[in-house]
């Protein structure tokens, strides 16, 4: 039990880590943009 809920727990964290990962590099590609136009 304990192992299945330390898996769970890794995979939302390794879930935020990719999202806010993601988010930063949109944001970046959107302010490139934006400063091109």
């Amino acid at each position: 039990m304990a192992l299945g809920l330390n898996t769970v727990h890794l995979a939302g964290w390794l879930a935020v880590w990719f999202a806010t990962h993601l988010a930063s590099r949109l944001n970046g590609r959107i302010a490139s943009i934006s400063g091109i136009l």
